[in-house]
């Protein structure tokens, strides 16, 4: 007979056959996981926040052999796109990157997806690839991290084509896009809704990480004259209601500012990052005649901790869309006074949308939700030939 070990209650033979057990899963889980996914390109210890890129390929495809030299091309396109947009605004930047680089090079984390590519049609697929990268990668994440997460199906006309983006308590920012073998021939100095960029569409895809960050759709100002936006309507659409063939795209101010308090930007994570509540009190518009033609709204903020920027989202009746919304910003005065100038006003009626920047790197009005879903709402008319608010 054999006597258990006193320590463990376990006899020799048990646990013999425990360790056999032990092997076998290992064994197993090496050959269920593709060699390619064994050894990420990425474990990291980085000490701020930052947008980590994942590559999440299903379990019957394997990665392009290139797919590091897209997805760095895409980094650096993005770098330049957001970083460079947030300084030409005048707003500062405290990191020269969006991505924690190991010799300039972004690593991305490659995921090895459980089930085949025809399983991953829904952008829920963002939750499966992150968890394992925390999971299976040793990953260890920062509060206000944002994940872009790039999803390869195959060769192109085969493609992932449900991108979102957005924000969830439990993994704070993130976004999802196809990965499209083609990304390691774009040409970052080429305009960002032109050629190839636009044929695998970089915009659309930036975009929805311009949602993980937190920003709602913003139109483009016919004034500026600089192409669509980042947070504008699709290309195409664009391009068919606009009448602008340039291919171009930038950061609006109203993007800039929002992102320049993102603690990615600014490469610290704020001890406090509730969201404050606002109360607005003496709100009136101010109709502006000739060139500078418009309203102006103005009022009084009142918070725990004073705002930095207001923000105003013009929602009026004859936009072709959300897409389309323009939005704009005044700085928060020490009295909590702000001043707003909707400068490309419709004389139509329609609504104000009125939200806070805090320097804590939230976005708020009403406290419990973030950046434009936590707005004040102002119904408005144009009467008279002024605009004129009304109540809700």
């Amino acid at each position: 007979m054999k006597i258990a070990d006193p320590t463990t209650g376990v006899s020799p033979r048990h646990r013999m056959l425990s360790r056999c057990c032990v092997l076998a899963g290992l064994i197993f889980f090496a050959m269920a996981v593709p060699a390619w996914a064994q050894h990420p390109a990425a474990k990291t210890t980085a000490v701020r926040p930052t947008v980590r890129v994942i590559l999440f390929v299903p379990s019957d495809r394997r990665p392009p052999d290139d797919s590091l030299v897209g997805l760095n091309k895409v980094a650096d396109l993005t770098d330049r796109l957001i970083l460079g947009g947030i300084r030409k605004w005048g707003f500062r930047t405290g990191e020269p990157s969006l991505f924690q680089r190991v010799n300039g090079m972004v690593r991305p984390i490659i995921v090895a997806g459980k089930m085949p590519a025809k399983h991953y049609t829904k952008p829920s697929v963002h939750k499966e690839a992150i968890r394992s990268a925390l999971q299976q990668n040793g990953v260890i994440a920062q509060p206000h991290d944002v994940w872009w997460v790039f999803v390869y199906v195959g060769e192109p006309p085969e493609r992932y084509s449900d991108f979102r983006g957005g924000f969830s308590e439990e993994f704070g920012g993130w976004s999802v896009a196809n990965y499209d073998s083609r990304m390691s021939r774009i040409n970052i100095d080429a305009p960002l809704a032109s050629g190839l960029n636009d044929t695998i569409a970089l915009k659309g895809t930036i975009h929805e990480l311009g949602h993980g960050f937190g920003l709602p759709h913003i139109g483009p100002k016919s004034r500026l004259k600089r192409g669509n936006t980042l947070m504008g309507p699709i290309n195409a659409i664009y391009r068919r209601i606009s009448g602008d063939q340039s291919g171009k795209a930038y950061i609006s101010q109203a993007s800039a500012a929002m992102l320049a308090i993102h603690p990615i930007i600014r490469g610290k994570t704020p001890s406090d990052t509730r969201l404050i509540p606002t109360k607005v009190s003496n709100a009136r518009l101010i109709s502006s005649p000739g060139a500078t033609a418009g309203f102006q709204l103005s009022g009084r903020v009142a918070a725990e901790t004073r705002p930095l920027v207001a923000v105003v989202g013009d929602h009026h009746e004859k936009r072709p869309g959300e897409y389309w919304t323009k939005h704009y910003i005044g700085p928060v005065g020490r009295d909590g006074r702000f001043q707003v100038h909707v400068n490309e006003a419709v004389p139509v009626d329609g609504e104000i949308k009125l939200w806070f920047l805090f320097d804590n790197g939230t976005m708020t009005a009403d406290g419990q939700l973030r950046g434009a879903r936590g707005a004040i709402t102002l119904p408005y008319r144009f009467t008279a030939q002024q605009w004129q608010l009304t109540s809700p």
